[in-house]
């Protein structure tokens, strides 16, 4: 045989400029890999990014995607702390992406510089005090033409502490970004990866690309005939307002290390054991055990992926038709979850367009969102800081959007809330029967029989 360099040396140039372009289309649909995207270089935004841009332009003004931490450092001075987050905003170029009108649409060009606000501001003494911070920054953080994408404030802390509150726009911010800032503030480097616009670039390729393509026809599968909107209180004559409160949900520990175990004794992950909970109360509340919620996968399965800064989140429906045993309902779980994860890369707002419910002042596949930090980013151990995650901001980002905040005590159910699609008494009520409803999985034997989930929901009264 023939080696590969002597092959290579002998082909024309005619050639071997074919197979360049051939390896060039392969590297960029198969593979995300580091490039160099010129800047001024105008680039079409990704389908997340433009649901979240026309969403601002919506509602001008409103903090609707503006993502929002607090992270206390109790040995780090404020000076250090801004010098590290200063470093963290020079080293990507999501944070030098600027938007532009044009005849083909919006347009996102990398700019010279970051388009960041930093400072340093008075001292913060307590968790609450910099929360009440941090949303002044967040109600800044909604001009997407002219910036800030991001705010950021260091202000010092008791003891020789400090407290970094930052707010910035989703469209250039998830949650794993979050991860990579708090791994920057406590002094980690992150590794050099592909930028935002080589991510852009790639899904582009990929969605018109051959697995893109099976993607979309397992999407096709998976939504078509899809059940009707849940119920609300308001209706939805008219579009709903998103404006938002918050109802706080305790879960003690006893239960969710019993979830835990569960999940254990089925072979499945926890999170299947939460969308097992959350089905059961919709499948109720609707009428209907064929329900489709909202999910967020993270989208960085590729290794480039891991210290990109920008918005890689994908949402996507989650389909759930469950019944059997309670071991049979989470292995259901765990499969749909399994299935989304798999054909995660392919945009839900893609989707969405292609196989819409068609109902007019409802989300075209879904209508509540379950947010679990399994799907939506990595988690670290080791920091040596505490961070307050995702301040409240008066605003919703959909109708019902149901956070698991775990702990080391338990874990916190988050219900944000649309006003204008619910009241708070009916979040109240959905709030007591999802806590029942994590009871009675934790409490049930794996290979306990149960009848269909619209049946076995607890009422949390």
């Amino acid at each position: 045989m023939i080696p590969i360099d002597q092959r290579l040396r002998a082909l024309t140039p005619a050639q071997r400029s074919r197979l360049e372009a051939l390896v060039a289309v392969r590297r960029d649909v198969t593979r995300l890999t580091p490039g160099r995207v010129p800047v001024d270089r105008p680039l079409p935004l990704t389908a997340g990014q433009e649901r979240l841009w026309t969403v601002q332009q919506q509602f001008p003004g409103k903090p609707i995607d503006v993502v929002s931490q607090t992270v206390h450092l109790p040995d780090t001075e404020p000076l250090e702390a801004l010098k590290r987050l200063e470093d963290f905003c020079t080293r990507h170029e999501a944070f030098r992406l600027r938007f532009e009108r044009t005849p083909q649409g919006v347009r996102q060009v990398v700019n010279g510089q970051p388009r960041v606000a930093l400072s340093v501001g008075e001292p913060v003494s307590s968790e609450a005090e910099a929360a009440s911070a941090v949303i002044v920054l967040a109600a800044a953080t909604t001009d997407l033409d002219d910036g800030p994408l991001l705010r950021a404030q260091v202000s010092p802390g008791p003891d020789g502490s400090s407290w970094c509150l930052v707010a910035v726009h989703n469209i250039v911010f998830d949650a794993w970004s979050f991860q990579l800032l708090r791994e920057a503030l406590d002094g980690q480097n992150t590794p050099e990866s592909a930028t935002f616009p080589d991510f852009a670039d790639w899904q582009r390729a990929w969605i018109d690309h051959e697995n893109g393509t099976h993607a979309a026809e397992r999407w096709r599968e998976i939504v078509q005939s899809p059940p009707m909107p849940l119920p609300c209180d308001a209706g939805r004559s008219q579009e709903a307002t998103r404006d938002g409160a918050r109802l706080v949900v305790d879960i003690p520990q006893v239960t969710t290390d019993c979830m835990t175990s569960l999940a254990q004794r089925a072979s499945c992950s926890v999170f299947s054991v939460w969308a097992t909970a959350v089905h059961a109360v919709a499948a109720r509340y609707g009428g209907t055990d064929d329900v489709l919620i909202g999910i967020f996968t993270s989208n960085r399965e590729q290794p480039a992926s891991q210290g990109t800064v920008g918005y890689l989140l994908n949402v996507v429906p989650l389909r759930l038709q469950l019944g059997g045993t309670v071991r049979e309902r989470v292995q259901g779980a765990w499969a749909a979850i399994r299935s989304a994860q798999r054909f995660g890369a392919y945009p839900g707002e893609i989707v969405a367009e292609r196989w819409t419910r068609g109902i007019a002042h409802a989300h075209p596949l879904f209508d509540w969102v379950l947010v679990h930090e399994e799907m939506a980013a990595a988690t670290s151990a080791g920091w040596s800081h505490q961070v307050v995650a995702d301040i409240p901001r008066a605003t919703a980002r959909y109708d019902l959007t149901i956070t698991v905040d775990s702990g080391p005590n338990g874990a916190q159910l988050w219900l944000e809330y649309d006003t204008s699609r619910y009241h708070a008494e009916t979040i109240a009520d959905l709030g007591g029967r999802l806590a029942a409803e994590c009871e009675r999985l934790g409490a049930s034997s794996a290979d306990g029989t149960v009848q269909s989930a619209r049946h076995t929901a607890g009422t949390g009264s």
